[in-house]
């Protein structure tokens, strides 16, 4: 018998069953999911696939291949937003604009993740900042 395909749709619960069973194969299964080059994560916070929630469903669940994945997500889709509008003249943007999706997410994470986590998003958006000035320069 061959087994359902793992979709945004059905992950959350079979990782709950997964998690509250300790069945660490089935587990696996859906971080594979997570990390497919054609699974993308959302910004969107009512969307299943939210980076921002996927972020700290892997650090609690220890998987940090997917983590990484999130925060690298985090950190192109920043950067995206930054080259995607001026950084100069009325209307400009920089990587210290006001960014209260950003704010309230990073907010999330610090009080739902492991210090470790919250390091590595932080970290991460800081070398984003520095390769964004330097290549304003």
């Amino acid at each position: 018998m061959r087994r359902p395909p793992i979709t945004w749709s059905n992950i959350d619960r079979i990782l709950a069953l997964a998690d509250k069973w300790n069945m660490t194969s089935v587990m696996k299964v859906c971080e594979d999911f997570l990390l497919l080059p054609t699974t993308t994560f959302s910004l969107s916070e009512n969307d299943p696939s939210c980076v921002w929630t996927w972020l700290i469903k892997a650090d609690r669940l220890s998987m940090s291949s997917v983590m990484r994945k999130c925060i690298a997500t985090i950190v192109s889709s920043k950067m995206i937003s930054i080259r995607g509008v001026a950084t100069t003249g009325p209307g400009s943007k920089n990587f210290d604009s006001e960014d209260p999706q950003l704010d309230k997410m990073v907010k999330e994470v610090a009080v739902s993740c492991s210090p470790n986590t919250l390091t590595s998003l932080i970290s991460a958006l800081i070398v984003c900042k520095d390769r964004l000035q330097a290549s304003q320069r």
